[in-house]
């Protein structure tokens, strides 16, 4: 939500250079979320599965990434090519629009894993 909130501030043309170097360094830092999701997935196998629990989510994270680059890529297409830069905001625009997808994702993953450990703990359904 933040690295979506500061692409949407940097598409919205608000600030100066010294807010730009802010949010730039926020984004970098918060590009880590692949490092969480290759941990996430490496919690639910046995410990001899790690390594190649691992290598597919790190495939599937590059898959992710070849379908985003794409779809960008598409998007600055049609919208006018590369010397538009109306077509260049909107291709940027596909990142912050998936980032809200993803963060959609971490909060059903979240919900999902407490419902578990309710019933875990207390024998009901929730």
């Amino acid at each position: 939500i933040i690295m979506a909130t500061g692409f949407l501030l940097l598409l919205s043309g608000i600030g100066n250079i010294v807010l730009l170097r802010i949010v730039f360094a926020i984004i970098g830092g918060f590009c880590t979320y692949q490092t969480y999701a290759i941990f996430k997935a490496s919690t639910y196998v046995k410990e001899s599965a790690v390594g190649l629990t691992t290598a597919a989510a790190n495939m599937i994270l590059m898959l992710f990434g070849y379908a985003f680059h794409t779809v960008i890529g598409l998007v600055i297409n049609t919208s006018g090519g590369g010397d538009s830069a109306v077509a260049l905001t909107n291709g940027v625009l596909v990142v912050p629009i998936g980032l809200l997808f993803g963060a959609l994702g971490f909060l059903l993953n979240y919900l999902q894993e407490n419902q578990k450990r309710r019933f875990f703990y207390t024998g009901t359904k929730v």
